[in-house]
């Protein structure tokens, strides 16, 4: 069939009025239509749509669809969609839906669902789902629930869970719950559980259980436990090993000691100072100025990172890194502070100098 660009809502209804002709909404303009008619957008137009009418959607248009209405959308459409509408969305395209919408988005599409929504994730979509949204994903979707929402989740997609949300996954599926969040779990999934929430777990599933979480499991199950307020019963159980002295960090976190030194990273800036000024220069030999006998976690002394990346303040920064040696009778460890995989120390035994990300000299 023929299609012909539409800018007006005037020349959309003349378009309409011939059964033979496939409207192109385009521009920038506004356009409605309620007719069990198909037609097409583009550009930066805007439409809505109800009824049985059916729409697809590129460039950067903007639909909202109520009713029955059907749309498919790709590009960097944004969709609107209530009642019973169904939207298949694709690559970049957001979709907010409400009531009984249905949506299946694939590629890096992002929906956020709530009331009654069903939909189907797959590829790398990202889902926020509220009320009592029905999710399935797959593939490596990416699904956020809250309230009473439920997920079937598997292949390499994840899951957050909190409120009183409900996932089942399998396949190779991960699982974070929080809350009154409950999980079941098969296959080879792996579940981390915190707050009260609760897992049921079957086949070769792992999880890692905090807080005041309970879990069932099978014989093939492994549990780690972290912490005495955790229930288990079934599966295999197992105790979270925590570093209490400075040698155990190191074994816990892979430093090697040499002759009782251990090295260890700083992130810097360009000029090698760290965030407070002092510098980090290769060949020196840095000196804690306000050192406290190690009394607080942070503050007063130099404080080291098993990693030179665990020693950024936030991942995208762009540092440069130093390893820095220092005696294993020196380094101050916080069992239970706020920051595990932070050491402190007075001064290095030896000069530092510079590496790159995985710690090879420059």
């Amino acid at each position: 069939m023929e299609s012909r660009d539409v800018y007006t809502q005037r020349e959309l209804d003349e378009v309409l009025s011939e059964p033979d002709l496939i409207p192109i909404c385009a521009g920038e303009g506004e356009f409605e239509v309620s007719a069990d008619r198909f037609v097409r957008a583009a550009d930066a137009a805007r439409v809505r749509i109800g009824g049985a009418a059916s729409i697809e959607a590129g460039g950067s248009a903007t639909v909202v669809a109520s009713e029955r209405a059907h749309v498919t959308a790709r590009n960097t459409v944004t969709v609107e969609a209530a009642d019973s509408a169904v939207v298949i969305a694709g690559n970049h395209v957001f979709v907010r839906a409400r009531g009984r919408a249905r949506v299946t988005a694939g590629a890096y599409s992002i929906v956020e669902a709530a009331d009654d929504t069903f939909v189907v994730a797959q590829a790398r979509a990202a889902v926020r789902a509220a009320d009592r949204c029905h999710v399935r994903a797959l593939l490596s979707a990416r699904v956020q629930m809250s309230d009473e929402a439920r997920a079937w989740i598997w292949g390499l997609s994840s899951a957050h869970a909190t409120g009183r949300s409900t996932v089942t996954a399998w396949g190779s599926a991960k699982v974070s719950a929080l809350d009154s969040a409950s999980v079941e779990a098969l296959e080879t999934a792996i579940v981390v559980a915190g707050g009260a929430a609760t897992v049921r777990a079957f086949g070769s599933v792992m999880v890692r259980a905090r807080g005041r979480a309970k879990v069932q499991a099978t014989d093939g199950v492994a549990v780690m436990r972290h912490g005495p307020n955790v229930t288990v019963s079934g599966g295999t159980a197992r105790e979270a090993v925590r570093p209490g002295t400075a040698e155990e960090w190191c074994r816990y976190y892979g430093v090697p000691l040499e002759n009782g030194v251990a090295t260890l990273y700083k992130a810097v800036n360009d000029d090698f100072d760290s965030y407070h000024g002092l510098t980090y220069r290769p060949g020196n030999e840095p000196r804690a100025p306000d050192w406290d006998g190690g009394e607080r976690e942070c503050g007063g002394g130099l404080h080291f990172s098993p990693r030179p990346t665990f020693a950024l303040p936030v991942p995208g920064d762009e540092l440069r890194f130093v390893a820095c040696p220092v005696r294993l009778e020196d380094i101050v460890f916080h069992p239970d502070g706020d920051y595990p995989d932070k050491v402190k120390a007075a001064a290095v035994c030896a000069p530092v100098y510079e590496v790159l990300e995985d710690g090879t000299p420059v």
